[in-house]
């Protein structure tokens, strides 16, 4: 897969991608507060058809860098899309944005995706539990991290 991000395209060439700039204010009290400039990937395959999607930014005072809305076609799991877009992702944040570590959150009602970001090297750091109600019920969320393998 090709990784772009507002109308740049990293590690691959392409004519044409799109571009979303936007800066997110968080104030949650979830130890993620701070502005952050957060910028829109998309995922294309060889075909240049966008096969996922997220969103990144990073705490210029932590020097963590955060992926969210972390999007894979329902076509393309299982076939290691989603892990070639975290390393890329990964990669992204400790080479060009200086990120030291990077971190996203995940429900635990969605065990397939922290399987997904375990393979991809992130850890649980903790848990946050009944922070999300949908429906009748109260999900936990569970926030992970990687930390970069660069030395500085």
């Amino acid at each position: 897969i090709r990784l772009a991000v507002s109308g740049v395209l990293l590690l691959s060439n392409i004519s044409q991608t799109f571009s979303l700039d936007f800066v997110l204010r968080s104030d949650s009290g979830n130890g993620m507060s701070g502005s952050f400039l957060h910028s829109a990937f998309a995922a294309e395959n060889e075909d240049e058809r966008i096969v996922g999607f997220f969103l990144y930014g990073k705490n210029e005072e932590t020097m963590e860098g955060m992926l969210k809305f972390i999007v894979v076609d329902p076509e393309q799991r299982g076939k290691g899309t989603a892990q070639e877009m975290l390393h890329l992702a990964a990669q992204y944040a400790f080479e060009k944005t200086g990120a030291a570590a990077v971190h996203l959150n995940v429900f635990s009602a969605n065990p397939r995706a922290k399987r997904c970001y375990e393979k991809a090297g992130f850890s649980e750091r903790n848990t946050a539990p009944g922070v999300f109600p949908y429906k009748e019920e109260k999900w936990d969320r569970i926030n992970m991290i990687l930390p970069s393998m660069i030395q500085s």
